[in-house]
């Protein structure tokens, strides 16, 4: 088994590949590790903005969330006085 049986190619792209002297085989060979590198850095950065995304959302979120259950909280305190004060009535 050859190293190139190991990748994905098609008969035609195997013998094209094999058809270039060893030089040329090398240069795509790095172009090809160039193109996966910068593939790479893109991905990489669109997960760090989606990282970052994700913190601003859930910081709001919770800020959100935070200010509904005060508002529920003052809410029964309240409801627990009214309470009290008719009774107290």
């Amino acid at each position: 088994m050859s190293a190139l049986d190991l990748f994905q190619m098609d008969d035609e792209a195997r013998e094209a590949f094999l058809s270039l002297s060893r030089e040329e085989q090398l240069l795509a060979i790095l172009s090809m590790e160039t193109y996966v590198r910068a593939k790479l850095a893109t991905l990489e950065k669109r997960l760090l903005e989606l990282e970052k995304d994700l913190i601003a959302y859930r910081k709001q979120r919770e800020e959100v969330e935070q200010k509904n259950h005060n508002g529920q909280t003052q809410r029964i305190i309240k409801g627990v006085i009214d309470a009290l004060r008719k009774l107290k009535q």
